[in-house]
């Protein structure tokens, strides 16, 4: 265990977590496939379930939970309603009123 990871009483335990960046001492951890969704969603403004089932090559219902983590840590918003269902992160409705 390391003196950060003593001092803060987290431990990183899973291996496909990743520290992306410490401020004010806390580490935002972000997992691989976290991350590939939000690279997704930079790419391609938006992303629907079926995107990111293809994408992580995982069941639709682990790709729910994984989104469901996303709103809840304030990373994607959710726009529509079942069929019409999609996903944006969350600083990219602000971009697209800027202009």
């Amino acid at each position: 265990m390391s003196d950060f990871e003593r001092e803060n009483g987290s431990a990183i335990e899973n291996s496909d977590r990743l520290a992306i960046g410490v401020s004010d001492r806390l580490a935002i951890e972000i997992s691989d496939r976290t991350s590939a969704i939000l690279k997704y969603l930079d790419q391609n403004g938006s992303g629907k379930n079926a995107d990111f089932v293809e994408l992580l090559a995982v069941s639709p219902q682990r790709v729910r939970q994984i989104l469901r983590d996303m709103i809840k840590d304030n990373l994607i918003e959710k726009h529509g309603d079942k069929r019409h269902t999609y996903y944006t992160a969350k600083n990219q409705g602000m971009e697209d009123q800027s202009g």
